[in-house]
């Protein structure tokens, strides 16, 4: 499948949130309102992308820093695009944009344990660091390395 990847803004916030409502395992709080998204947003630009699939919102990962760790929330994949290596892509843009800004360390954030557990355990070559849903990733040039096949 051919996606298109792009910046995710407060435009795509309504698709993006409905997608997010789809996702089972996206814990949604006060933290995802529109105003409190759009401060996210303004303090990290460029960090958090959207993915189309002949127009259509398909995926979404939310991501910013504090100036010393990257934070990825969110990761949310339509139904029937989970296996298309689309969380992939959205990770490594993620992983890249944050690099950029200066971010060598990057905390992923997800209640979905298994898909983001598997995930980062093939970016570290099958390293787990912890499986919890909280889950630390150094970004060192290896880290790059990932299963075509994983997402």
């Amino acid at each position: 499948m051919a996606y298109t990847l792009s910046q995710f803004t407060m435009e795509h916030y309504d698709d993006v949130y409905s997608l997010w409502e789809q996702c089972e395992g996206i814990g949604l709080s006060d933290f995802n309102s529109p105003e409190n998204t759009n401060v996210f947003l303004l303090r990290n630009p460029g960090l958090s992308f959207i993915a189309r699939e002949k127009g259509e919102l398909v995926g979404a990962v939310f991501s910013g820093h504090d100036g010393r760790r990257g934070y990825a929330y969110h990761l949310a994949l339509r139904k029937n695009h989970g296996n298309q290596s689309l969380g992939r892509q959205l990770i490594e843009k993620c992983i890249s944009a944050l690099k950029l800004a200066g971010i060598k360390s990057v905390i992923f954030l997800s209640l979905i344990i298994m898909l983001m557990v598997l995930t980062f355990g093939m970016l570290l070559d099958g390293n787990l660091a912890q499986t919890s849903v909280l889950y630390r990733k150094i970004l060192p040039e290896s880290c790059m390395k990932i299963n075509e096949n994983l997402i």
